[in-house]
């Protein structure tokens, strides 16, 4: 028996069972456990490499070369398995309120609430009140800036947005009642209509919240989705991760389905910030100075988050070591009749990485991923025919950690 014993204590990632002379015997389960190499980043930059241990209220415990490291959340910048494999990723995105984006295999609507069923993982059930979007299609350069436009824009009602020949999408206000059997129903002026997915892009709820960007703690799966998550519960070796999302939903990711998992999320709004530099050209040749025009005409803030810009105006931003992402959308402003073409451009170090004209009033977004910018510029075009009418406003641009 003694010699069973002293084997299991021996096989690495077995728990030991030993003689307690004030308790007797105190058997302590004896199993073999998985364990998740890790590649970790602090947040002073230092690089760690090891083995999860465990993951407890504020801290996560790695295994470096057969010593234990307890490191607080607030040391932490990222942690990254040291291998994943690929995966197939579910075509369905759900956006929530809380920042969460779920890749989902399928989703179902009733009174009970919008259920979610992603990959390998369990079904959660989420409030309506707590979702903002479900696109049915997957993320696609032609549609991309006309969706996340929609997404941005605050609407009073639910959003059917159809998708027409030619990559057009067509947003028709009303109800959502409910999703089952690859359909949505839909209320549309008083009469319900079962509108098929496949025709769809996806719908928005309505309401004036905005999609939140504050999680302190970011974990990505291999399905893609990204979860919001407020806090982290007690886990042991081998044990999915707990996390309690910013909404209050509570979920559970299995380790071998881990990407990422990143700390100290943040934002920051270009239009509390002070730019590196900006000009203005104007359509006609003019004789005043060059002060003089960008003190009326020049890129501005406009509110509290957005900025505001007139064809031949741009203005450029440094962006500064950790930020990930950079977010917004673009518009014709509203307090000027929009008459000419007018085209935006956004620029990292000197190079153009999105471009969208504004032939309507409908508005365009973007998510782009800035890697190692360090330069980021937009510009207003107002084309060949004059800058008459062509004022843009840049909403809730910002820079995401």
């Amino acid at each position: 028996m003694i010699g069973i014993f002293s084997a299991a204590a021996a096989v690495p990632g077995c728990a030991a069972i030993a003689w307690n002379t004030s308790f007797g015997w105190q058997i302590v389960l004896a199993i073999l456990v998985s364990v998740l190499p890790i590649d970790v980043t602090t947040s002073s930059g230092d690089r760690l490499s090891g083995d999860l241990r465990a993951i407890k209220d504020q801290s996560l415990t790695i295994d470096i070369e057969g010593v234990d490291r307890e490191i607080p959340f607030l040391d932490l910048q990222s942690v990254v398995p040291a291998e994943t494999e690929e995966q197939t990723r579910p075509r369905y995105q759900v956006t929530l309120l809380d920042g969460s984006r779920v890749a989902a295999q399928d989703v179902s609507l009733s009174d009970a609430g919008l259920d979610v069923e992603p990959s390998r993982q369990r079904t959660i059930r989420v409030p309506v009140r707590q979702v903002k979007s479900i696109r049915f299609r997957a993320a696609a350069a032609t549609t991309d800036a006309q969706w996340l436009g929609l997404v941005q824009k605050e609407t009073r009602g639910d959003v059917m947005v159809i998708r027409r020949p030619g990559d057009k999408l067509d947003p028709v206000s009303g109800i959502v009642e409910g999703i089952a059997d690859s359909k949505v129903n839909f209320t549309l002026d008083g009469d319900s209509v079962a509108a098929p997915i496949e025709r769809l892009e996806g719908v928005i709820f309505g309401g004036s919240n905005e999609v939140a960007d504050d999680a302190q703690i970011r974990i990505t799966d291999v399905y893609g989705s990204v979860w919001a998550v407020a806090s982290l519960q007690p886990s042991m070796p081998g044990e999915a991760i707990r996390m309690k999302l910013s909404s209050g939903i509570e979920h559970e990711l299995p380790l071998d389905q881990m990407e990422s998992m990143r700390f100290s999320s943040g934002i920051t709004l270009l239009a509390t910030e002070k730019p590196a530099g900006a000009s203005m050209a104007t359509f006609f040749p003019s004789k005043v100075s060059s002060d003089l025009t960008m003190a009326f005409f020049g890129p501005t803030t406009s509110g509290d988050s957005d900025l505001q810009i007139d064809g031949g105006g741009r203005v450029e931003y440094r962006v500064a070591s950790g930020f990930e992402k950079f977010s917004g959308a673009v518009r014709r402003s509203t307090d000027v009749a929009a008459v000419g073409a007018v085209t935006v451009r956004i620029l990292m170090d000197g190079k153009t990485v999105w471009e969208e004209a504004l032939p309507d009033s409908q508005p365009r977004g973007f998510e782009l991923d800035l890697g190692e910018t360090r330069r980021l510029m937009i510009q207003v075009d107002s084309g060949d025919d004059g800058n008459l009418g062509d004022r843009v406003q840049i909403i809730r641009p910002r820079l995401l950690k």
